[in-house]
């Protein structure tokens, strides 16, 4: 009965370090998204301290716990911010609203999209969308690229890790709007595609920066510069798309661009090339990260 509990090593076994995580940051997370007289407590803070924000301080001091609990470093969970994290975090986000706006001048140059600038629009509209997506991209990182996964990776190699979790970050976006018919396929197809991606991000720089950057760009590109929907979700855009198609396979339709094809085909060449490409491996990189329990 120990050993499904604790290795040969003597260390609890890696998944129950991932579990005990998870369920750590949801008792936690708990009370700020139980209504307190009719409201949540994450409602009452002012809109820049939004509940992305608060995720995230929950998540770092999670990490940073339950690393003291094991005797690693905080610069082991790949969240030191340095130069080298700065500057992958930078070309993450560079590379990721690449992708999307590649994904957008498909449909553009098939005639399935227009874009027209929206009236009244300015740069406050795109710093306000980066005061959303920019935690939304940290915090989901945190779960699904942070702490648990690396612990998985160390438990069973990084293969098995990359799809249970790209399986999970597809699941947990089956319940948005407009998650149906034709986009739910297209759909649940890209989100996995970019959690492989994401995940290679991070396993071939041993940081998150660049899985950060890549995420943070897609979203903000996607809906606060093209005006796409963004895991169903809308938000106040600089352009705004008119659909010359009703091929929702094609276009993505209200879901967005990650429910198209094109969308589809440069999350997997994007998959392809960190598949393919072989970095030097970083000081601060688990050296452990292909040894199972």
């Amino acid at each position: 009965m120990r050993r499904v509990f604790i290795n040969a090593r003597s260390n609890v076994r890696s998944g129950w370090k991932a579990l005990l995580f998870m369920l750590a940051f949801t008792l936690v997370l708990l009370p700020f998204v139980l209504p307190i007289h009719g409201v949540p407590l994450l409602q009452r803070f002012p809109w820049w301290l939004n509940s992305g924000w608060v995720t995230v301080a929950i998540l770092v001091g999670l990490t940073f716990l339950f690393l003291k609990m094991e005797k690693r470093p905080f610069r082991s969970s790949g969240l030191a911010v340095d130069l080298p994290w700065s500057r992958e975090c930078l070309w993450g986000f560079l590379i990721g609203a690449g992708l999307i706006g590649l994904a957008a001048a498909m449909l553009w140059a098939s005639g399935a999209v227009v874009l027209h600038h929206q009236a009244n629009t300015n740069a406050m509209v795109l710093l306000s969308g980066a005061l959303i997506f920019l935690p939304a991209a940290i915090s989901e990182e945190l779960i699904f690229r942070g702490y648990p996964f690396q612990r998985i990776v160390e438990g069973t190699g990084p293969w098995p890790a990359l799809l249970v979790f790209a399986f999970f970050f597809a699941l947990t976006h089956w319940g948005n709007p407009h998650m149906s018919g034709q986009i739910k396929v297209m759909a649940s197809l890209n989100i996995f595609l970019a959690a492989l991606l994401l995940g290679l991000s991070y396993l071939r720089t041993g940081r998150l920066g660049l899985p950060i950057g890549i995420h943070f760009g897609w979203n903000w590109a996607q809906g606060t510069l093209l005006g796409f929907g963004v895991s169903g979700g809308q938000i106040q855009s600089y352009f705004r798309p008119v659909f010359q198609s009703d091929r929702l396979w094609l276009t993505g339709g209200p879901f967005g661009l990650e429910a198209s094809l094109p969308g589809v085909l440069v999350c997997a060449v994007m998959m392809l090339i960190l598949v393919r490409w072989k970095p030097i491996r970083q000081s601060n990189q688990d050296a452990s990260i292909n040894r199972k329990e």
